[in-house]
């Protein structure tokens, strides 16, 4: 059961993945879709979605499924957590505006995915600062599991930032 969960969970990811890039390649083309203008006018909602549904995915595989949290991890997740919370408040004081912090959370969040993505697929030595050998948490350099030869937690944490960025960065036409 729990490997048919990981495997919905990663293909999820790749699609998200493949979906920034097509949209992103709209955007450099300057073309309009039509869920570009929903998502601009219901942006923090949507941010409020899709990073809630981040968090629900993070404790889903710490605490249902069991998969140990490392440092790397919890990096992510300081940056991730606070993203519904804000989106929240921008809905409730109607603060457009909000998305630029939730971009800046998002980016450095992404940053520390893409790192530990990185340092998984031994393109990065082990880091002694992150991967402390002597830390009570488990090794960031070795991936919990890996599906469709390169999807590990770090890469859908990076998914989900890869979108999150992307929403509260895309600009609205003028």
């Amino acid at each position: 059961m729990t490997d048919i969960v990981l495997k919905i969970i990663s293909f999820i990811s790749i699609l998200i993945i493949i979906k920034f890039f097509l949209l992103l390649i709209l955007d450099i083309f300057k073309v309009q879709y039509p869920f570009k203008n929903l998502v601009l006018q219901y942006r923090l909602h949507f941010l409020f979605i899709i990073s809630t549904v981040g968090v629900l995915g993070s404790l889903f595989l710490s605490a249902i499924l069991g998969l140990q949290v490392c440092n790397l991890c919890w990096y992510q997740r300081i940056f991730l957590f606070p993203i519904p919370i804000l989106a929240l408040i921008g809905i409730y004081k109607q603060d457009a505006h909000t998305r630029l912090y939730i971009f800046a959370l998002s980016l450095v969040g992404f940053g520390f995915a893409l790192y530990h993505s990185l340092l998984q697929s031994s393109i990065f030595k082990r880091d002694a600062v992150f991967c402390n050998p002597n830390s009570t948490l488990i090794d960031c350099s070795i991936p919990s599991f890996t599906y469709f030869g390169f999807v590990t937690v770090p890469v859908i944490s990076a998914a989900i930032f890869i979108l999150i960025s992307y929403v509260a960065y895309t600009k609205s036409k003028k």
